[in-house]
Parts: structure tokens; sequence; C-alpha cells
């Protein structure tokens, strides 16, 4: 999936599908299935809204995810924490600016 992140982003090709399917490999992994459910409606939810699903640096987001995968594979949980937190913080962003109409501020959007 990160792989495919990368082409995409290298196309400037957004990768919606592939960042839910790595979500979904990773928190499968956990053998959490109720951290698995919460996910997938999040995803359910977050792609049918009028959210922006996705940062504009595509190429940034896809770096994101490999350092994740990285951190999982070294099992390098404080990294892993800092790195979802992210995230989540720009997905909590997107979806407040969505609530606002639109009208963010961060740098870059």
């Amino acid at each position: 999936q990160v792989a495919s992140m990368k082409e995409k982003a290298a196309r400037n090709e957004e990768f919606v599908q592939q960042d839910r399917q790595f979500h979904r490999i990773l928190y499968y992994s956990t053998g959490n299935v109720l951290l698995e459910q919460l996910l997938g409606a999040f995803w359910d939810l977050y792609t049918q809204s009028p959210v922006e699903p996705h940062h504009r640096d595509l190429k940034e987001v896809a770096e994101q995810h490999e350092k994740i995968l990285d951190a999982f594979a070294r099992h390098d949980l404080d990294l892993l924490l800092q790195l979802m937190r992210e995230q989540f913080a720009d997905a909590r962003y997107r979806i407040v600016v969505s609530l606002m109409g639109g009208k963010g501020k961060k740098t870059g959007e």
C-alpha cells in the first residue's frame, strides 16, 4: 500500500483507497476487532462527508505512512503513537475546516 501511495503521490494522484487499506491492515494486525470496526466506521463517515480527504502535499502523506509502517515493524511504540497522533490531528483539522465552511488558516491549506 505504501509503495502504491508513493507512486500515486509522484503523479500527484490521490490515494484514499490505499490509505484506508493501509490502516485497515495495520489495525487488523493488532487483533483488536473493536478498533478495526471503529476505524471502518470512521472511514465510511469520513469519505462520505464533504471533508477534504487528503493533505495537499501527497508526497508528505505517503512518506508519513512509510514512517508509520517502519515504526510499526520496529515495534517503536513511542514513534508510532506520535505519527498516528499527527495523522489524526490532520484529520481533525480537516473536519473542523469543513464544519467552518472551508475557512482554514493552516499553512499550505
